[in-house]
């Protein structure tokens, strides 16, 4: 069970114009399909990466071993190794990813609507739910 922690939730009325309601529209749409194209590119570099042989052998490899000096167990730093040079083979990165946004938004008219500050954001959340 988790700690409950002090919290509220307020709610507060925007006083919007009708052109601040449709700007604001635009802009909370052009950012859902960045979010969504950045999440299915990395679902679709992930799937890629787990299907290279490269991965399945990092997989299969033990995830310790032990130190020779000090007899403890310490991670396997060449599987660790295998699996960041898969992911950058794959372009399976947080700055890859956020590439891929960037580029989608100036692609078309979303650049209009969207700055790259909220590019980066909406792409590094979709890469981290991957």
């Amino acid at each position: 069970m988790r700690a409950k922690t002090p919290s509220f939730i307020a709610e507060f009325p925007l006083r919007t114009t009708a052109a601040d309601e449709v700007a604001l529209s635009k802009r909370l749409a052009a950012a859902r399909q960045i979010y969504n194209a950045s999440l299915g590119e990395a679902l679709r570099r992930l799937a890629l990466m787990r299907q290279s042989k490269d991965w399945q052998h990092a997989c299969r490899m033990p995830k310790t071993v032990m130190d020779e000096q000090s007899g403890n167990r310490i991670a396997n730093k060449e599987r660790s190794s295998r699996f960041r040079k898969t992911q950058e083979r794959f372009g399976f990165t947080r700055d890859s990813i956020q590439k891929f946004a960037e580029a989608c938004r100036d692609a078309c008219s979303i650049g209009d609507h969207l700055g790259s500050h909220d590019t980066q954001t909406a792409s590094l959340r979709a890469f981290q739910a991957v």
